[in-house]
């Protein structure tokens, strides 16, 4: 049904092609940009163990989480709360008949489960959205209710696989996140590439991000910089 609603934009990849369900102009250039926005992202999942399991929390449209599941024997869980990412999300998986392999969440995460508020807007699909934690900035004028989980809570009411690896890109709330799922974390997880923008952290709270995952039992393995410098990928190895 999906196809005949909405455009499409296709991708080839050396694991094979992907569809991709889009609407508007930034939806198109997060598919078009898969492998030459994030060359280190995608190294990074070349470079998955097979039978593993992929955390895309933040997925937006999910140019990640199918490109990931190109691999069969891969299993993802694909979180997002913004309610058109994910529309469109669930659309390129039904695209890609990728239904059995990627299971996909409306919701957000967080230290504790709770109700919080996105601000996003249902009118610019593929934009990234932030969780409102008070004095940060509101790039939108409107908003959607959420509801977060804590991963440990998550994975205890639901019983969804572990993560064997753990993709965040959730401004700020990465070390929330990280306390949240401790004990899944330390059970089941190996390597977290999380994007970490300097300018959404008050002074010194990203020194205190780094060190919650080395305290958590990870080594800081490498650092990807983006093309803004305030904005870089770091991946986190268990030790």
């Amino acid at each position: 049904m999906a196809a005949n609603i909405l455009k499409t934009e296709s991708i080839s990849t050396t694991r094979g092609e992907l569809q991709f369900a889009i609407m508007g102009g930034k939806s198109r250039r997060r598919v078009r940009r898969l492998l030459e926005k994030d060359p280190e992202t995608v190294a990074w999942i070349d470079r998955f163990q097979p039978q593993s399991t992929f955390w895309d929390v933040g997925a937006n449209i999910g140019v990640f989480s199918l490109y990931a599941a190109l691999d069969p024997t891969t299993q993802v869980v694909a979180v997002e709360p913004g309610a058109v990412n994910f529309f469109l999300l669930a659309a390129s998986i039904e695209l890609n008949r990728m239904e059995e392999q990627v299971s996909p969440f409306c919701i957000g995460f967080d230290e504790r489960t709770q109700l919080s508020r996105l601000n996003a807007t249902q009118s610019i699909p593929g934009a990234s959205f932030k969780i409102d934690i008070g004095s940060d900035s509101r790039p939108f004028n409107s908003s959607q209710a959420a509801l977060c989980y804590s991963i440990d809570d998550f994975v205890g009411t639901f019983k969804v696989p572990t993560p064997t690896y753990l993709k965040i890109d959730v401004p700020r709330l990465s070390h929330h996140i990280l306390r949240g799922g401790a004990a899944t974390i330390r059970r089941s997880t190996r390597e977290i590439l999380v994007e970490l923008d300097s300018r959404t952290f008050e002074p010194g709270e990203m020194d205190t991000c780094v060190a919650s995952f080395e305290q958590a039992g990870f080594a800081l393995a490498e650092r990807f910089a983006k093309k803004n410098p305030e904005v870089a990928d770091y991946l986190f190895v268990r030790q």
